[in-house]
């Protein structure tokens, strides 16, 4: 599983139940608005503002939760054992909704290299439903937007309790949710970790000291 992490970008796998009901119940019952005009953008929280970075108001809830999640996934030990804890988690919830997508994309315009996507739903999923999360790989412009054709890596259905660790420190590696088409609502829990500070350098200096 490490090796597949590094090579393709991303690695996905299933929450425990019981995290995964406890994530699913706060989805539900959380209240969102719409993000701009609402035709092609999911709704998000209504706790969220316009920067992850700088968002106060995540509930502590799911923090704790993610960060508990984070300690248990092996191939994270990299970034652990290098820099030291994760110091920085933003989280951002989303509703999808009939006609809602995304466009080929990174996350690296905020310093996380790790980015943790979660789905839950409010009925039974079928395949054509779409919203399907593609990962993929591109040349890049200068905006780190796609130069040319995607090669797709992988494609993860939004599967009630799945989740999906994206590598994030790469900016030729893109991502994108196909248009969703399901007869209820799709729900996405986007977390990004980070560090506030220069990890490496603070982290080498906290374990050897002074060079």
């Amino acid at each position: 599983m490490i090796n597949e992490f590094y090579r393709k970008g991303y690695v996905e796998g299933d929450l425990d139940k019981m995290i995964s009901k406890k994530l699913r119940d706060f989805c539900l019952q959380d209240n969102y608005v719409k993000d701009g005009d609402g035709r092609r953008s999911p709704d998000v929280a209504a706790w969220e503002n316009g920067s992850p970075t700088d968002n106060l108001n995540v509930p502590s809830v799911l923090r704790d939760i993610f960060s508990e999640i984070a300690e248990t996934m092996p191939f994270l030990e990299f970034f652990r054992s290098r820099y030291g804890p994760f110091s920085n988690i933003n989280i951002m919830l989303q509703r999808y909704r009939v006609g809602h997508g995304m466009d080929w994309h990174s996350d690296v315009y905020d310093p996380c290299p790790i980015v943790i996507l979660c789905y839950f739903k409010d009925y039974n999923y079928s395949s054509s439903d779409g919203g399907k999360l593609q990962i993929g790989e591109a040349d890049i412009t200068e905006r780190y937007l796609p130069a040319g054709d995607v090669s797709v890596h992988g494609e993860v259905a939004p599967i009630d309790g799945r989740y999906v660790v994206l590598l994030n420190n790469n900016p030729r590696f893109l991502h994108r949710v196909t248009k969703f088409e399901g007869s209820g609502y799709r729900y996405s829990l986007v977390v990004q970790f980070g560090y506030t500070e220069n990890a490496f350098s603070s982290y080498l200096k906290h374990e050897i000291g002074d060079w």
